[in-house]
């Protein structure tokens, strides 16, 4: 059995929108915490995430690291590093939380935006 690595999803808070390159006027940007405020199928974007990478088998245990408040109140469970600063100070806060944990070592980082199939995971 291979050994499962410690992950960490990517899930601050945008407060302003990210600009849209040119040829995109028909959508808009997001902005707030996309892991919460995305529903798929009436779930949080977050859950939909960690479960598929759960059900890679490749990762464990998985962090979130966003603003704790959001993915509670939202009813989000298991481990979540609060943070909402810039994408690396997220990364930062991940880095350290599983470094302390775990030690030094492999370990994964993905953002809640982006929703990659299990088979592709596997890979």
């Amino acid at each position: 059995m291979r050994r499962q690595i410690p992950l960490v999803i990517l899930g601050g808070a945008d407060s302003r929108p990210a600009r849209l390159p040119d040829g995109s006027e028909d959508r808009h940007a997001l902005s707030g915490c996309k892991g919460v405020d995305v529903r798929l199928g009436g779930r949080c974007l977050i859950q939909v995430v960690r479960e598929r990478l759960q059900e890679s088998g490749a990762f464990e245990p998985i962090w979130i690291a966003g603003p704790e408040s959001a993915y509670r109140d939202a009813g989000v469970e298991g481990h979540i590093i609060d943070t909402n600063g810039s994408f690396g100070d997220n990364i930062r806060a991940g880095t350290e939380a599983v470094v302390a944990e775990y030690g030094d070592g492999a370990m994964a980082i993905a953002t809640c935006d982006s929703l990659p199939g299990v088979d592709e995971l596997r890979k």
